[in-house]
């Protein structure tokens, strides 16, 4: 009898083994692809630098130009506004 309960053991053990090594499968899986992500971020570290920079450049020409677009086109509303406040005016 105690054959049995020690191959009851052995599968028990083998069970819990594998349940383990499935359990780590899965963190092993994520740290690989963390490493994975760091590895092509070091690899760009050189190349960050130039497009960071070159971000802020068009950034810098960009919102000037879009700031004058946006004063342009609320002066034209106000005056338009003011237009029709005129016309209403001279209706009554």
């Amino acid at each position: 009898m105690e054959d049995v309960a020690y191959d009851q053991q052995k599968v028990a053990l083998v069970f819990d083994m594998t349940e383990r090594a499935l359990e780590q499968k899965d963190h092993l899986e994520i740290l690989l692809e963390r490493l994975t992500v760091l590895e092509t971020i070091n690899k760009e570290s050189p190349n960050l630098e130039a497009k960071m920079k070159a971000i802020v450049d068009k950034v810098a020409k960009e919102i000037p130009s879009a700031l004058l677009q946006e004063i342009e086109l609320s002066e034209a509303v106000r005056k338009q506004i003011i237009e029709a406040a005129h016309e209403l005016d001279s209706l009554v």
